[in-house]
């Protein structure tokens, strides 16, 4: 082979990677449909004003308010846990480490693990959870705390987790794992124990949404 040849396989080495990488990044997800989950209002001029999460004051693990200004803009993705349980909350928060490794380093996505137990997940105790299992070394993951009544109704009236059979009084966690959007629509409601492969639809599902996002940029919206 002479120089030529050999310069042009050393190309092909480095670029194809490159160009497989971007391809299943904005080919491969579009694929996925991304519906409005909630109440669809329809206005007079024929657009269409879908369900939108409210506003909430929330505490981080380090003590950093956390609200729905925080989400705008961002591919938010959403979770319900308490530090000492025992039934579905490890699997499912072994499961979010995958999302969390894969867009650590993203500034368009961020997870949020709200406590149902604030009496006894207070601040130190979540940030302790966190270290424990290297959640700390994902600056875009935040775990929640704050007024119980607050937590269980963006639960139920925002993120749409409804805890069959739970009264109102009852403040239970859901094994599901909401997406939304950056501008506060959920689009996405998975299962959170359904491992790698549920993860991995979120994972498609999120980079669908940044596409849009970043569409949507372009054309002014």
């Amino acid at each position: 082979m002479n120089s030529k040849g050999k310069r042009f396989l050393l190309v092909a080495i480095l670029v194809l990677p490159v160009l497989w990488g971007i391809f299943n990044f904005l080919v491969k997800p579009v694929a996925i449909e991304m519906p409005y989950y909630g109440n669809k209002t329809p206005t007079a001029d024929g657009d269409t004003i879908f369900h939108t999460i409210d506003d909430f004051s929330f505490i981080n693990q380090d003590s950093i308010v956390i609200n729905r200004d925080s989400m705008e803009g961002k591919i938010s993705v959403v979770n319900y846990f308490f530090t000492t349980c025992t039934g579905v909350c490890p699997r499912m928060n072994t499961s979010l480490l995958y999302l969390g490794e894969r867009f650590k380093e993203s500034k368009e996505v961020m997870l949020l693990s709200h406590t149902v137990n604030p009496e006894g997940d207070s601040v130190p105790v979540l940030k302790k959870y966190m270290v424990n299992r290297q959640w700390d070394k994902i600056p875009n993951w935040h775990v929640l705390t704050g007024n119980k009544k607050q937590l269980y109704e963006m639960a139920e009236y925002s993120y749409l987790l409804i805890a069959d059979g739970a009264s109102k009084e009852e403040f239970v966690h859901s094994d599901k794992v909401v997406v939304v959007d950056g501008n506060g629509h959920v689009r996405g409601i998975f299962d959170g124990m359904g491992g790698n492969m549920e993860m991995k639809k979120i994972e498609d599902a999120i980079k669908v949404l940044i596409i849009e996002k970043r569409s949507n940029a372009k054309k002014g919206k």
